[in-house]
């Protein structure tokens, strides 16, 4: 496992070089999955964030001593968005426990065709190209682009004929 002090220095090094190449050009940007080999256009922070090894203000205050907040309004926007609906969930308990349950639930009754979709899904390996692709890059790096997961879903669902909640 790797130690939190090695996942904080990746954490602002990601942060530095989105600051350098990429934020000047999010708000045009940040909506193309141009693929695993070029994320210049998004920050990749958001598995750090989500763990909180490094903190939505402590990434705003950097971005804005760079840029002025009209230049990077859509970013800041998209970090608050992410808080926002983080605390919104925290605050309705009951919703999470519903929807583990459900989850337990749908894992149970796989059988058959769902099984071997599920499986195949979460293994990266349905053949369909763009979907495992999404896959391997999730479980190598914990990160999937927004357009990408709106794809995925839309697969998962209408595709494979998973429950969403798996």
């Amino acid at each position: 496992m790797l130690s939190l002090n090695y996942m904080r220095q990746k954490s602002l090094t990601l942060l530095e070089k989105f600051i350098d190449n990429g934020l000047s050009l999010y708000s045009s940007r940040r909506n193309y999955d141009f693929g695993e080999e070029n994320r210049s256009n998004v920050s990749l922070l958001s598995p750090y964030i989500r763990k909180r090894i490094v903190h939505e203000k402590e990434a705003i205050l950097k971005c804005l001593k760079e840029f002025s907040y009209s230049k990077i309004e859509k970013f800041i926007q998209e970090i608050f968005w992410r808080s926002y609906w983080k605390g919104w969930l925290e605050g309705r308990e009951i919703l999470w426990k519903e929807y583990k349950k459900k989850t337990a639930d749908h894992k149970s009754d796989l059988i058959g065709f769902k099984k071997k979709n599920y499986l195949k899904a979460v293994d990266g390996n349905t053949g369909i190209n763009c979907f495992d692709s999404w896959v391997s890059e999730l479980k190598n790096t914990g990160y999937m682009h927004n357009h990408a997961r709106m794809w995925f879903a839309s697969i998962w669902v209408h595709t494979l004929k998973l429950p969403w909640e798996l």
